[in-house]
């Protein structure tokens, strides 16, 4: 099953996401997020990058919802099927000083540590993506050269970084998440998430929900946002090596 879906994902999914798919890496989206920083930068772009975090993202996954996700991105019925099984009734216990509960059934939540969960996950908040590309009134960040493209996504996983350009964006961007997780018990943690603005932001009559960062931010482990990331960032790895030594 594993084969069968890296051969197909690379054309289900948008190359701004690179977990799971073949011949891309975690490199490509640090590169993309940087680029567009840097674009941001030199063009005095108004712009805000936000960083969505979810809330026990593996765990909370509706198993019905991922069965008509399969369904709906046309993987076949005979995989879908085999994808139902591997998530049909499925019990747990839990043990309290040395009591054992009786099983109670899982209705949520990818295996971790199972070779098929990671692209099961993208393919799940794939959706989510799909629909903040789609939407007209989330106004990302235009390409150079061609004005009707817009970069507003870069994910790996379970990893959801934005762009967005005007305050208006924000609104149907909080919808679109409110609405994925109601379908798919994904749920966004709005106090966790974070926010970085570039350029003039008014925030006197409408507040950004996320918490506003004024320096760097970290996405992936690497530092972003501004002059000394690069540096901070390698520096980090220097230390981490030197410990190990």
């Amino acid at each position: 099953m594993v084969n069968r879906v890296k051969g197909v994902i690379g054309e289900i999914v948008h190359p701004d996401q690179t977990c799971g798919v073949p011949g891309c890496k975690v490199a490509d989206i640090l590169a993309l997020i940087r680029d567009t920083i840097q674009y941001i930068t030199d063009r005095n772009i108004h712009a805000a990058l936000v960083c969505l975090d979810q809330e026990k993202a593996f765990d909370r996954v509706s198993h019905e919802f991922m069965e008509r996700v399969l369904q709906g991105f046309g993987l076949g019925e005979r995989f879908s099927n085999y994808g139902k099984i591997i998530y049909t009734d499925i019990f747990s216990s839990v043990t309290v000083s040395g009591w054992k509960t009786d099983p109670f059934p899982i209705w949520s939540g990818v295996r971790q540590g199972y070779p098929l969960s990671p692209s099961l996950f993208v393919l799940v908040i794939e959706l989510l993506a799909k629909y903040i590309r789609k939407n007209p009134n989330i106004r990302g960040i235009p390409t150079p050269g061609d004005a009707k493209k817009e970069v507003k996504c870069a994910l790996y996983m379970n990893y959801v970084t934005l762009f967005c350009t005007d305050w208006k964006s924000v609104e149907p961007l909080l919808e679109g998440c409110k609405d994925f997780g109601k379908a798919s018990g994904a749920k966004i943690n709005v106090d966790k998430s974070q926010a970085k603005l570039f350029g003039r932001w008014d925030l006197c009559n409408k507040p950004l929900p996320f918490p506003i960062e004024a320096g760097l931010v970290k996405i992936l482990g690497i530092w972003f946002g501004g002059p000394g990331a690069a540096t901070k960032s390698w520096n980090e790895r220097v230390a981490k090596v030197k410990q190990k030594l």
